[in-house]
């Protein structure tokens, strides 16, 4: 080991050995199981493992254990939590491990986040030094969430399924946790060590240390949420001040303190304590100091230490705990709780919700909306899009239930139109003018699309950051996010009030500020520069680039993703139809090659229908022909072919249909594209016949791969 001067500051470096230190202590209980030896060698072998697990199957315990393992072996360990800071702190000539716990999110997939490890990727799948490791943590669900796509995250060789398959615990393993936390290894019978619950080691570990669950005896391995529902029921009558100092940390973000307690300027905890203590029928006037010792009397069970502030021993802990408060008490939970927790957890009555990944089925944990709540959550909603949780709110399931939406629009209508047009309208976060350098980059690139790719180019557009960009330059727009996730309703509504406001929707909406009294912007202005020049610097001559259409490509664009057909119909009689044909500069498509790329085949016939042209290169070259045979969509292809595209029309890059169809082994498009006579022996771009070609393909993928594919 070299050494050298750490990149890591001191400061942060004493916080992490408080950390280590920590880790230590706990991972005296750890056992290494019958699966251990794979998981270390994964874990050497790969740049980066995930361990994915339902919540207490121990995956931070895991990869924690792992991580001190390589730290005996010279590699310094840092635990953090925000993705970047692996390029703040990585040292090129030392090896070490950053543990990040939960990357991706806590109760479902934090899109924010998720985003973070798609831009990193190169750093993640390619260390600074050769030796250094990135462990992380993920909840099965979180994971199935991204695992359904070709992303580098779902990578067989690199992640690690604590709870299927050779990684599952078998009898001797849990025996061995049993006597690690002092239990009797005999506590359980061979058949109920079968059935226990996922959470295997978290269970061992509440049940050493609370009598009361030791009560439950096999019962509680067996249904563990039940028995500790069963707790909190006894002490929400019997110890108030516990419940309440839990439901307090609970309703604060999973941290309680001293200092958070005392503090006498944070009004919105004080009026949350205040209710809080209400509801649970504690004295208002209770001091700090009891507080903190219900805090202190439960660690261990449901409290844990760090530093002077406490927090949940484990966050499916807290989870339980907001279940059991909510079902009396929605309407605090709806006011206070984290918007994460509102998007994943609060939904409409008779909703099903996402099956219970304990293997529970009759708790999902779920709290479940009456009708006459609908406002609450409603009036939630809008506060969370005032303080920018777009993700948490267009993306939440229930704002598309009919009811719901019915809610939200009574919402907007008490607002005024002013304030709706600065929320959803205007821009909330200033943008930086292209560097025409970075737009040349962007003219010669040639990379192939994969699905990370597009889900990376997919959110560019949301932020209209540049993705050929090095710089930060944002420009960020409720209506956006709207447009984005198909929220066609609310998209109607805001049209309609520019419109009966007398106002100009393709100023306010699309930012087009010609034969309007605004005049052109700076940026604006240098946008149009950077257009001729790209004009001027490419082949694609047949590119319709004008700064009037930027903002009109970009939300077109937007739809075009969302797959939502109403969406796309409620703005296209808006637009100039030369948008239609034009580049979105965020990602360098046309809004027909997204639909075609999608295989969205009612927003392709919208499109065409409006007058996008069926055989219009984007600046990659990609054709919607050949985009629609490389993803397999039949459908798609027959529309193309319908209002007249050549069969065997090339693109940008001399891929025809016929071949792109082969090579994705899509027998059925190969078989209709021969009927609609595409012609086998036309050349590829690399010279080969187009059958050859694919052909050649196949072969080479299975000599590589061993695997025969899928060509016919």
């Amino acid at each position: 080991m070299k050494f050298t001067l750490s990149p890591v500051p001191p400061n942060i470096k004493d916080l992490h050995n408080i950390d280590l230190k920590k880790w230590e202590e706990e991972d005296t209980f750890y056992q290494e199981t019958h699966s251990f030896p794979s998981m270390m060698e994964k874990v050497k072998d790969q740049p980066y493992v995930i361990f994915v697990g339902v919540p207490g199957s121990g995956k931070s315990a895991t990869a924690r254990h792992i991580a001190l393992k390589l730290k005996s072996e010279n590699c310094e360990v840092l635990p953090i939590k925000d993705i970047r800071k692996i390029e703040d702190y990585c040292d090129p000539h030392n090896p070490q491990v950053f543990v990040i716990e939960d990357a991706m999110g806590v109760y479902g997939l934090q899109q924010s986040e998720f985003n973070l490890i798609l831009r990193y990727k190169e750093k993640i799948i390619n260390p600074t030094c050769k030796d250094s490791k990135i462990l992380m943590t993920c909840r099965d669900i979180v994971f199935n969430e991204i695992s359904c796509h070709n992303f580098f995250l779902a990578k067989e060789s690199n992640v690690i399924k604590l709870c299927y398959s050779e990684h599952a615990l078998n009898e001797h393993d849990k025996k061995q946790i049993l006597q690690g936390y002092g239990l009797d290894e005999d506590l359980l019978t061979p058949s109920e060590l079968t059935s226990v619950s996922p959470m295997f080691p978290l269970l061992c570990k509440l049940f050493s240390k609370d009598l009361k669950f030791r009560s439950q005896g096999a019962k509680f391995f067996m249904r563990p949420v039940q028995c500790i529902i069963e707790e909190l029921d006894e002490m929400k009558f019997l110890n108030k001040l516990n419940y309440a100092t839990l439901i307090l940390c609970m309703m604060n973000g999973d941290v309680l303190s001293k200092e958070i307690l005392k503090d006498k300027n944070n009004v919105q905890f004080i009026d949350m304590k205040s209710e809080v203590l209400e509801s649970c029928r504690v004295e208002s006037h209770t001091d700090t100091f009891k507080f903190m010792d219900a805090l202190s009397a439960m660690e261990g069970t449901y409290t844990k230490q760090c530093g002077a502030q406490y927090s949940f021993i484990h966050d499916y802990l807290y989870e339980i705990c907001a279940f059991h408060y909510g079902q009396q008490f929605l309407d605090k939970i709806l006011l206070y709780m984290d918007s994460c927790y509102i998007a994943n957890y609060v939904i409409p009555k008779n909703v099903e919700a996402t099956t219970s990944t304990t293997g529970e089925k009759s708790f999902d944990l779920c709290l479940r909306l009456n009708e006459d709540q609908y406002p609450l959550l409603s009036e939630r909603l809008y506060r969370d899009i005032q303080e920018l949780e777009l993700y948490d709110v267009f993306m939440n399931d229930s704002l598309k239930h009919p009811q719901v939406i019915q809610a939200f629009i009574a919402v907007l209508e008490r607002k005024s139109y002013t304030e709706l047009k600065s929320l959803f309208l205007q821009k909330q976060e200033g943008g930086l003018p292209y560097l025409l350098s970075q737009v040349r980059d962007l003219i010669k690139e040639t990379r192939t699309q994969t699905n990370e790719e597009t889900e990376r180019e997919r959110q560019c557009v949301l932020i209209d950051e540049k993705w050929h960009s090095r710089t930060c330059m944002h420009n960020i727009r409720v209506i956006s996010w709207v447009i984005m996730y198909g929220h066609y309703q609310i998209l109607e509504y805001i049209l309609k009030e520019i419109k009966k406001n007398d106002d100009d929707i393709k100023r306010e909406v699309f930012m087009d500020t010609q034969n309007s009294e605004h005049p052109q912007s700076e940026s604006e202005v240098f946008h149009d520069k950077i257009i001729n020049e790209i004009t001027e610097s490419s082949n694609a001559t047949k590119l319709l680039l004008n700064c009037r259409y930027i903002e009109q490509t970009r939300l077109l664009v937007l739809a075009c993703y969302s797959g939502d057909v109403e969406t796309v119909k409620a703005i296209l009689p808006h637009m100039n139809r030369d948008s239609l044909n034009s580049i979105c500069l965020s990602n360098a498509h046309t809004p027909l090659v997204i639909g075609c790329q999608s295989g969205f085949a009612s927003i392709v016939e919208e499109l065409v229908n409006a007058g996008a042209d069926a055989s219009q290169q984007d600046l990659h070259g990609n054709t919607p022909l050949v985009t629609a045979c490389e993803g397999g969509h039949l459908s798609v292809m027959e529309k193309l072919v319908n209002v007249g595209v050549d069969v065997n029309q090339p693109d940008g890059r001399g891929k025809r249909p016929l071949v792109a169809a082969c090579q994705g082994g899509h027998l059925s498009l190969v078989q209709r594209l021969v009927k609609l006579k595409a012609d086998v022996n036309l050349r590829n771009g690399d010279g080969h016949p187009s059958l050859v070609s694919s052909v050649y393909q196949y072969h080479v993928e299975e000599k590589t791969t061993g695997k025969k594919g899928q060509h016919k």
